[in-house]
């Protein structure tokens, strides 16, 4: 997806928050299921110029749409694991979620 339709989704998503938290990745997994769910439909250019910024096709915006899904999913994992005091393996998931150049635990 195009980083502007990305970032219009998520200001969306804290436009309708009225606090987060300074922790990231205790915000991921929800964010990721906004965007999982939103990117499915219409997206309004904030600035009122293009209209509906959503150019994908209904393939793309279901591989977006089911890969945001499993990512949030593995968000979770990875702060159960974290919570549960398994770091390794939390850093891990964290790794699977952001691929390669994510870093190594230990």
């Amino acid at each position: 997806m195009s980083s502007y339709l990305l970032e219009t989704l998520i200001l969306d998503y804290y436009a309708g928050r009225t606090s987060c938290s300074s922790f990231v990745d205790m915000e991921l997994e929800a964010l990721l299921r906004h965007l999982g769910l939103f990117v499915q439909f219409s997206v309004n250019d904030p600035k009122g110029i293009q209209g509906d910024i959503n150019f994908l096709s209904a393939e793309a915006r279901k591989a977006i749409s089911d890969r945001c899904y499993l990512d949030a999913q593995k968000a979770s994992e990875a702060r159960w694991f974290e919570d549960n005091k398994e770091y390794g393996k939390s850093i891990n998931k964290w790794r699977d979620v952001f691929g390669p150049s994510f870093p190594v635990y230990g």
